[in-house]
């Protein structure tokens, strides 16, 4: 279901996928981390060492064996799967500015000349007097065929199984960049 409304919504952006240690935070290439950090701070430290994967291990059943003996059996056939404590995804901004440029550039403009023609009242923060000021009118004179765009940076970090001090630490982290020119919504 999610992959149809990605589609449908034009959200199939080009991410990238990096195996983050959990401890130090260096970043390895998925096809390429080896099992332990090998991070060394500084060239006579030591490596950080910290395992950068879960290592599992299930029984995979065979069509000649029953279940019952399968549990029991010492030569049972095991398959081992790595899987990261720790997955670090970025999207490159080149890659996510021309997917959004196209689709907000009209809006962008039609607002700019809507605030600039009605000066009597101040009701969003584009007509202030500060935002102006960082965009100095020569600047704007010299640039007009260009797009001049502000964002804003939000961290936030929050536990969702809203543990405290006890039980599984677990940790959500999201970084959300804000265009600050788009037009308000009515």
């Amino acid at each position: 279901m999610y992959g149809l409304w990605q589609k449908k919504l034009d959200l199939t952006p080009e991410l990238n996928h990096f195996i983050c240690c959990p401890k130090c935070y260096f970043m390895y290439d998925i096809e390429t981390a080896p099992h332990h950090c090998q991070y060394k701070s500084f060239p006579t430290s030591p490596p950080c060492g910290t395992s950068l994967f879960h290592t599992l291990c299930f029984i995979r059943p065979l069509p000649h064996i029953n279940r019952i003996s399968m549990h029991y059996s010492r030569t049972s056939h095991m398959q081992k799967n790595r899987k990261p404590f720790s997955v670090f995804v970025t999207q490159d901004f080149s890659n996510w500015l021309k997917w959004f440029i196209p689709q907000i550039q009209n809006l962008i403009e039609y607002w700019k000349l809507s605030i600039t023609t009605t000066r009597k009242a101040i009701y969003n923060y584009q007509q202030s007097p500060a935002w102006n000021a960082l965009y100095p009118k020569h600047e704007k004179a010299k640039n007009s065929t260009t797009l001049q765009l502000a964002f804003s940076l939000f961290v936030d970090q929050f536990n969702p199984l809203s543990n405290k001090t006890a039980g599984k630490k677990v940790f959500l982290s999201f970084l959300a960049l804000n265009c600050l020119n788009l037009p308000p919504t009515s």
